[in-house]
């Protein structure tokens, strides 16, 4: 063969491939959004070619597609790939519907640079191409011969920050890659310099958040495996594995399955094999490989050292600041002393060059820290710096501890070295605490509390902050900006609406903004806004938490009882403090309603309690001073001076020592000055006796617990039905509702059980109040029903014959008990109910109000009414009705009060010819459903009693209506308490009618009674307390 033929036949066969076979250029990145993209020069292919071939490409395991272009910088980029006379394929096409453009990856269609007069359709043109020579796009048919290639782009969803650890994710599609395939791909990404990984998972917050990166329908590959030996599996990185998630039966190394997947459809792992087919793609991670924080003990800060060959000073900054350890964000590391530099030295090896938080780059030769923390300490090697070429950056080299300058993108760095620092803690004198505020934007309320714990100041261990006083809220307040929502440690997921402090503390402050606690989505942790300083309740995992407030804190002990005076004690310690603000602060404490003073000591015994509560090495103040005069002691309570216990030489009567403190080691009491370096806390006692009741504003009662525990439930209810609190009646506790019960729960300790008046006593499982007794007592006939219960598992259970009900100060739930288990008691103060005189058929009521004037009591006795009946100061005008009077008024209570009497009626109640009733308006704003239908039974009219009205068919209706004022809501007799949506009348009457308001009865939890409004004649359902309420019905059925 000639050579003449032998070269044409070789140039024929080198035509025919480079027409038959596309020509690839390497994919080039585009920085702004992340994405590679090539043109593929192949003449003549269609557009369903160029997509099927653009679909079968890869570039770092991920999967190519024809271009998407959605903004003009993208097309711009775009342009710089292409000739001006090409003509490419795009991924843009109507071939579904005509004029309507769709990407081939779904991607919104919301940018376009079409040709002027394109697209126009001609010959049924739905195909995209993109024409070199000026950027536009034209539409054209599948196949034209025009076309020179298509457009290649390797896109993948954008990392996503994790701000539990400051890492990013990034979810690959390549269906059916392989384990060793995907890990090789995503080792060859890179974010910010830094490298990718297979993902590895180390806790189940983390397996919750890439779970949130997984569709249900995909399956992806994780950085787990036991390949090298079965079973014991490992993490790529080298992480410990210590958490895992396998799916039921996983892993069962079915066939020598040694890689594990990720299961989008329930975020559970499976082993399988590595081969192709079965996963949907991968996930990544980018984070410093794993090296721990080393924690400095000598500044309380973390250094860890990041490995990353080649990154710039510049982006060592931006990911030192993405990363976080126990809440703290990160920083290129700051050395201000030889220690510091000496402890960093031990975290670089000897053949490693790391990037330190130090430049000039804004003044040449004038070295800032990244922190803004002064330049004071330097470690320059010799000659350095010396800025040769504009060397702006500082590097750490590990052979010498030395720094040198150097320029931004230098080839040869290894790594970086992040420290974790805060500012530290903020000392609060009134409490003699630190606190901090930890940003950590998205942190969950748990998070925070493990992170709280994992703080140290002083050796003492922090926790969420526990806020028991408006100045306290003041002080937190000052820690945190206007945009910032800070987790607090007050919590009520045990039980809804019951709220606890993690330390124990009682729960007697709050500051809630307006409609809050609302509970919206379970939401059960409160955090504290910096915008008002109010707190809101929300979800553990709501995502717009910004970070949390520490307090440091001795571990909180809760007070002691002292068993001979049934008291309780509180040892507190603060630094260095002065006698007068320690006597502030414990009459400012509160301690489950009772109010605190600094202790008085009457006796030895009490004396040795004391001394047992304070350290042996400190001294705390108690409530002795003679500042008023020189030697003259007196307690701040008034008790008697009758007890010392001075120690040797004391008190010397030096001018000036006017306060007292008690010794821990010896139990030995010395005067002192106010302010002295000796005296480094205080003493609180807690007495219940002098301690007012506290008022509950949903049923106007007062509430109290009761002093002292070991009562029997008689010896309870007998002390309980004893205490006069400003006129009321008194008595063993009586809880009608949930809200009742979570306000007697606030007044009992965790560690205590309590009396309730609840009993069976009478007939077995047939429980009563003991106001019934009150009631009968005073001539009434009509008991309001048992219909409410919060009792504890599988109680009542009348094991040994237990007829008497206590109360669990643990989860505020209810037991049944014998009579002669000892326990506390809670006592209600009630307004007295007034007493029937059987012989005038006439109510007396004796109201205590010391020093009132007879104009005064007249005022008031004859403004009062019970029922239509008008009161007036009681006449007297027989024997027996002094001696009935006189059984109204306590032992000792003449002349502090006056007695009401209430006589014939004022008004008379209005007739219905229809059924022979009578009914009568009872004007009584935000008076419960539950008072009014106890009141209304109350009530008597020519010898019957009353109810709270039943309206049974639409004429009775109509005349109820004509009772009520058009602006008025009154209660009427019908609830759903026993049985929700299962509504009855009081009386027993069948519930066959009603006339429900527009969207009622409401589908509220406790919206149990029904209310009418007088606009409109119809009913609505409504909690029991409504401010909202006028008054209420009463009908009279002979």
């Amino acid at each position: 063969m000639s050579k003449i033929l032998t070269t044409i036949l070789l140039s024929a066969i080198i035509l025919i491939f480079m027409v038959s076979t596309p020509v690839f250029a390497a994919p080039v990145l585009n920085s702004d959004n992340g994405h590679y993209y090539e043109f593929v020069d192949s003449s003549d292919i269609t557009w369903t070619g160029a997509k099927t071939a653009a679909e079968a490409l890869t570039h770092n395991g991920i999967r190519g597609h024809l271009v998407t272009i959605t903004s003009q910088s993208e097309n711009e980029f775009v342009a710089g790939l292409v000739s001006d006379s090409s003509h490419s394929w795009i991924g843009l096409s109507d071939v579904d519907t005509e004029g309507v453009y769709k990407w081939v990856n779904g991607e919104s269609f919301s940018y376009s640079n079409w040709h002027t007069s394109q697209p126009d359709n001609s010959n049924n043109q739905d195909y995209v191409e993109f024409w070199g020579h000026n950027d536009k796009w034209y539409d054209n048919v599948n196949s034209d011969s025009y076309i020179t290639g298509y457009i290649v782009e390797y896109s993948i969803s954008p990392p996503v920050k994790n701000p539990a650890n400051g890492h990013y994710y990034q979810l690959a599609n390549n269906a059916g890659i392989t384990w060793t395939d995907a890990k090789t791909a995503a080792e060859a990404l890179t974010l910010n310099g830094t490298s990718g990984y297979l993902v590895t998972i180390t806790d189940s917050s983390e397996n919750d958040f890439v779970a949130g990166l997984v569709p249900d329908d995909a399956i992806a590959w994780i950085g787990l495996t036991d390949r090298n030996t079965e079973g014991a599996y490992k993490w790529i990185t080298g992480e410990p594995f210590r958490y895992s998630n396998w799916d039921t039966g996983q892993p069962d190394n079915a066939g020598n399955t040694d890689y594990v997947e990720f299961y989008g459809n329930d975020d559970k792992w499976n082993d399988n094999f590595n081969d192709i087919g079965h996963t949907t793609g991968y996930i990544i991670e980018y984070s410093i490989p794993y090296t721990p924080p080393v924690y400095n003990p000598a500044n309380g800060h973390y250094y860890q050292l990041a490995n990353n060959a080649g990154i710039t000073w510049t982006d060592a900054k931006i990911m030192a600041e993405d990363y976080v350890h126990n809440g703290i964000h990160g920083h290129l590391v700051s050395i201000t002393s030889q220690s510091e530099n000496d402890f960093v030295a031990g975290l670089v090896p000897s053949d490693f060059r790391a990037w330190i938080g130090l430049t000039d780059s804004r003044n040449e030769g004038v070295y800032k820290w990244v922190t803004g923390e002064t330049f004071s300490y330097s470690n320059w090697n010799t000659g350095q710096p010396d800025n040769s070429n504009n060397e702006d950056y500082v590097q750490f080299y590990g052979l010498n501890d030395k720094w040198n300058d150097i320029s931004n993108d230098y080839d040869y760095s290894n790594g970086y070295i992040i420290e974790y620092s805060l500012p530290p803690p903020v000392y609060n004198p009134a409490t003699d605490h630190y606190y901090e505020y930890i940003n950590n934007p998205g942190v969950t309320w748990t998070d925070a509390e493990r992170m709280a714990k994992a703080f140290t100041h002083n050796d003492i261990n922090g926790t969420l902050v526990t806020i028991t006083s408006a100045s306290e809220n003041d002080f937190v307040s000052g820690l945190l900006s206007n945009n910032t929502r800070a987790w607090i440690g007050l919590f009520d997921k045990n039980t809804e609406g019951f709220y606890k402090w993690l330390t124990g503390e009682p729960f007697i402050y709050s500051n809630w903004d307006t409609s809050q606690p609302d509970n919206n989505s379970n939401e059960d942790y409160v955090e504290f806004l910096g915008s008002n300083n109010k707190w809101h309740d929300n979800t553990n995992d709501n995502g717009h938490t910004t970070g949390f407030v520490i307090e440091y804190q001795r571990q909180y002990t809760p007070p002691m009882q002292n068993p001979a005076n049934g008291h309780y004690y509180e040892y507190i310690h603060k630094s260095s403090s002065k006698w007068t603000d320690a006597k502030i602060a414990a009459e400012s404490s509160r301690f489950y309603g009772a109010y605190g003073n600094l202790v008085t000591i009457g006796n030895e015994s009490e004396n040795d309690f004391v001394a047992g509560l304070v350290p042996d090495d400190a001294r705390a103040w108690i409530g002795l001073t003679d500042v008023d005069t020189q030697g003259a002691y007196k307690w701040i309570s008034d008790e008697p001076f009758s007890y010392s216990n001075w120690d040797t030489s004391q008190p010397p009567n030096d001018d000036g020592q006017d306060y007292v403190d008690i010794n821990g080691l010896n139990g030995k009491w010395d005067d002192n000055f106010d302010r002295n370096a000796h005296t480094n806390g205080y003493v609180i006692e807690y007495d219940r006796q002098h301690t007012p009741p506290v008022y509950n504003p949903e049923n106007g009662h007062y509430y109290k617990l009761g002093n002292g525990f070991g009562y029997s439930w008689t010896g309870a209810n007998a002390a309980a039905k004893s205490q006069v609190f400003e006129g009321t009646g008194s008595h063993l506790v009586t809880i009608t509702s949930q809200s009742e019960n979570d306000f007697v729960a606030n007044l009992i300790p965790d560690y205590a059980t309590v009396w309730i008046g609840l009993t069976d006593v009478t007939t077995e499982g047939d429980y009563t109040w003991v106001t019934e007794e009150l009631l009968i007592d005073s001539g009434w006939s009509n008991i309001e029903p048992f219909d409410y219960s919060n009792w504890d598992t599988s109680q009542p259970d009348n094991a040994n014959n237990e007829d008497y009900v206590e109360f669990n100060g643990n989860n505020d739930k209810w037991n049944d008990n014998r009579n002669a288990h000892a326990n506390g008691y809670v006592i209600e103060f009630t307004p007295k109910i007034p007493t029937k005189n059987p012989e005038n058929g006439h109510y007396y009521e004796w109201i205590f109000y010391p020093g009132v004037s007879s104009n005064e009591a007249k005022d008031i006795a004859e403004s009062s009414e019970l029922n239509g009946m008008s009161g007036y100061l009681a006449t007297i005008t027989s024997q027996s009705e002094n001696d009935f009077v006189d059984e109204l008024i306590p032992q000792g209570g003449h002349n502090t009060g006056f007695v009401i009497e209430y006589g014939p009626r004022v008004t008379t109640p209005d007739y219905n010819q229809a059924n022979g009733h009578y009914y009568e308006y009872i004007v009584s704003n935000d008076i419960s459903w539950r008072e009014a239908n106890t009141t209304a039974k109350l009530s008597e009219f020519n010898g019957t009693s009353g109810t709270l009205v039943t309206i049974t068919d639409s004429s009775e209706n109509d005349f109820v209506t004509g009772l009520v004022p058009d602006d008025t809501t009154v209660w009427i007799g019908s609830t759903d308490v026993q049985s929700a949506g299962d509504y009855k009348w009081v009386t027993g009457e069948p519930f066959i009618y009603s006339n429900w308001s527009t969207g009622q009865p409401s589908a509220g939890t406790d919206d149990d009674f029904v209310g009418f409004y007088g606009n409109n004649d119809k009913w609505f359902s409504s909690y029991h307390w409504n401010y909202l309420i006028d008054g209420y019905i009463i009908e009279y059925s002979p």
